[in-house]
Protein backbone atom coordinates (compact mmCIF):
# COMPACT_ATOMS: atom_id res chain seq x y z
CA UNK A 1 0.00 0.00 0.00
CA UNK A 2 2.73 2.42 0.65
CA UNK A 3 4.54 1.51 -2.18
CA UNK A 4 1.65 2.32 -4.60
CA UNK A 5 0.90 5.73 -2.30
CA UNK A 6 4.84 6.65 -3.59
CA UNK A 7 4.33 5.89 -6.82
CA UNK A 8 1.24 7.63 -6.90
CA UNK A 9 3.19 10.76 -5.60
CA UNK A 10 5.94 10.22 -7.79
CA UNK A 11 4.31 9.85 -10.82
CA UNK A 12 2.38 12.87 -9.56
CA UNK A 13 5.00 15.24 -8.91
CA UNK A 14 6.66 14.25 -12.24
CA UNK A 15 3.48 14.93 -14.19
CA UNK A 16 3.33 18.77 -12.80
CA UNK A 17 7.27 19.29 -13.14
CA UNK A 18 7.58 17.77 -16.78
CA UNK A 19 4.12 19.82 -17.79
CA UNK A 20 5.27 23.08 -16.12
CA UNK A 21 8.46 22.91 -17.53
CA UNK A 22 7.13 22.92 -20.62
CA UNK A 23 4.97 25.70 -20.40
CA UNK A 24 7.74 27.69 -19.13
CA UNK A 25 9.94 26.47 -22.74
CA UNK A 26 11.83 24.73 -20.54
CA UNK A 27 10.92 21.58 -22.38
CA UNK A 28 14.61 20.43 -21.78
CA UNK A 29 14.29 20.30 -18.11
CA UNK A 30 11.15 17.09 -18.68
CA UNK A 31 14.26 14.69 -19.65
CA UNK A 32 15.93 14.80 -16.17
CA UNK A 33 12.98 15.35 -14.25
CA UNK A 34 11.77 12.37 -15.80
CA UNK A 35 14.99 10.28 -15.73
CA UNK A 36 15.34 10.53 -11.58
CA UNK A 37 11.59 9.11 -11.42
CA UNK A 38 12.55 6.44 -13.67
CA UNK A 39 15.83 5.12 -11.64
CA UNK A 40 13.94 5.79 -8.49
CA UNK A 41 11.24 3.45 -10.02
CA UNK A 42 13.60 0.71 -11.48
CA UNK A 43 15.85 0.61 -8.21
CA UNK A 44 12.13 0.13 -6.28
CA UNK A 45 11.23 -2.68 -8.82
CA UNK A 46 12.42 -6.38 -8.62
CA UNK A 47 11.54 -7.66 -12.08
CA UNK A 48 13.50 -4.53 -13.40
CA UNK A 49 13.57 -6.15 -17.29
CA UNK A 50 10.07 -6.78 -17.54
CA UNK A 51 8.85 -3.71 -15.85
CA UNK A 52 11.55 -1.52 -18.67
CA UNK A 53 10.04 -3.48 -21.58
CA UNK A 54 6.73 -2.11 -20.53
CA UNK A 55 8.13 1.08 -19.93
CA UNK A 56 9.38 0.94 -23.70
CA UNK A 57 6.27 -0.47 -25.44
CA UNK A 58 4.12 2.48 -23.84
CA UNK A 59 6.43 4.99 -24.83
CA UNK A 60 6.26 3.94 -28.50
CA UNK A 61 2.62 3.76 -28.32
CA UNK A 62 2.35 7.64 -26.67
CA UNK A 63 5.45 8.32 -29.52
CA UNK A 64 3.01 7.30 -32.24
CA UNK A 65 -0.19 8.22 -30.78
CA UNK A 66 0.87 11.84 -29.99
CA UNK A 67 2.77 12.23 -32.90
CA UNK A 68 -0.55 11.44 -34.96
CA UNK A 69 -2.76 13.60 -32.73
CA UNK A 70 0.12 16.51 -33.18
CA UNK A 71 0.38 15.89 -37.15
CA UNK A 72 -3.31 15.60 -37.69
CA UNK A 73 -3.36 19.17 -36.19
CA UNK A 74 -5.31 17.85 -32.89
CA UNK A 75 -2.50 18.95 -30.57
CA UNK A 76 -0.62 21.89 -30.83
CA UNK A 77 2.48 23.33 -28.53
CA UNK A 78 3.33 26.51 -28.79
CA UNK A 79 5.85 26.81 -26.10
CA UNK A 80 7.59 24.15 -27.86
CA UNK A 81 6.48 22.95 -31.54
CA UNK A 82 6.78 19.53 -33.12
CA UNK A 83 9.88 18.30 -35.24
CA UNK A 84 9.77 16.52 -38.22
CA UNK A 85 5.85 15.77 -37.16
CA UNK A 86 6.70 13.80 -33.68
CA UNK A 87 5.74 15.48 -30.34
CA UNK A 88 7.82 17.33 -28.47
CA UNK A 89 10.18 15.03 -26.57
CA UNK A 90 8.56 16.29 -23.13
CA UNK A 91 5.36 14.65 -24.07
CA UNK A 92 7.02 11.31 -24.22
CA UNK A 93 8.35 11.97 -20.44
CA UNK A 94 4.76 12.32 -19.58
CA UNK A 95 3.94 8.48 -21.39
CA UNK A 96 7.10 6.85 -19.61
CA UNK A 97 5.62 8.60 -16.62
CA UNK A 98 2.49 6.97 -16.72
CA UNK A 99 3.62 3.69 -17.41
CA UNK A 100 5.29 2.98 -13.76
CA UNK A 101 1.78 3.30 -12.99
CA UNK A 102 0.21 0.64 -14.69
CA UNK A 103 1.75 -2.37 -12.74
CA UNK A 104 1.46 -0.54 -9.41
CA UNK A 105 -1.08 2.52 -8.28
CA UNK A 106 -3.47 1.58 -11.33
CA UNK A 107 -2.76 -2.49 -10.79
CA UNK A 108 -6.38 -2.37 -8.85
CA UNK A 109 -7.96 -1.44 -12.68
CA UNK A 110 -6.95 -5.17 -13.68
CA UNK A 111 -9.98 -6.27 -11.96
CA UNK A 112 -12.54 -3.67 -13.47
CA UNK A 113 -12.81 -4.20 -17.20
CA UNK A 114 -15.35 -1.88 -17.94
CA UNK A 115 -13.82 1.12 -15.26
CA UNK A 116 -10.33 0.92 -16.80
CA UNK A 117 -11.49 2.48 -20.18
CA UNK A 118 -13.88 4.75 -18.67
CA UNK A 119 -11.36 6.07 -16.24
CA UNK A 120 -8.54 6.09 -18.77
CA UNK A 121 -11.00 7.97 -21.42
CA UNK A 122 -11.52 10.64 -18.70
CA UNK A 123 -8.26 10.66 -17.33
CA UNK A 124 -6.97 10.62 -20.00
CA UNK A 125 -8.29 13.70 -21.81
CA UNK A 126 -8.24 15.27 -18.54
CA UNK A 127 -4.49 15.37 -18.34
CA UNK A 128 -4.14 16.66 -22.13
CA UNK A 129 -6.36 19.38 -21.34
CA UNK A 130 -4.90 20.31 -17.87
CA UNK A 131 -1.24 20.04 -19.77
Amino acid sequence: MLANLANLALFQATWFGCTLAAARGWDALALPVCALHLALHLRWIAPRRSEAALLLAVAAFGLVFDSLLTSLGVLAHPANPARLGLQPLWMLTLWLNFATTLNHSLRWLRRRPLLAPALGAIGGAGAYLAG
